[in-house]
């Protein structure tokens, strides 16, 4: 885990998760929904997300910061009753990681003007 990359945290059943993007984890959700994700998440989706579009992505971006975090995992942690929860924070970790200019070097936030 990059310290300094910009992240969400959530507890979802009891397992505590940081949340982030980077090309690595959204180049992974691309594979798993067959969908293009890094020019952004469609507004559709945002409002009504498929299951496995929300599972793919909470998948890749708590991958980001625990290597060890299956997509099983996800599956498993990810039902009807906080569906909402959980993409409120995948949002959130979405936003917060496209909001600034991360480098693949340092991993560091710089503002852009």
């Amino acid at each position: 885990m990059n310290p300094t990359r910009p992240y969400v945290e959530v507890t979802i059943k009891n397992t505590a998760l940081k949340l982030t993007f980077d090309i690595d984890s959204i180049a992974e959700a691309e594979e798993l929904t067959k969908q293009a994700l890094i020019t952004g998440i469609r507004a559709e989706d945002v409002t009504a997300p498929r299951i496995n579009l929300v599972r793919a992505l909470f998948y890749a971006c708590a991958k980001a910061n625990d290597p060890s975090f299956t997509f099983n995992d996800a599956k498993k942690l990810v039902t009807l009753k906080n569906l909402s929860e959980i993409w409120l924070a995948v949002l959130n970790a979405w936003k917060d990681c496209s909001s600034d200019e991360v480098t693949e070097e340092t991993g560091e936030a710089q503002d852009q003007k």
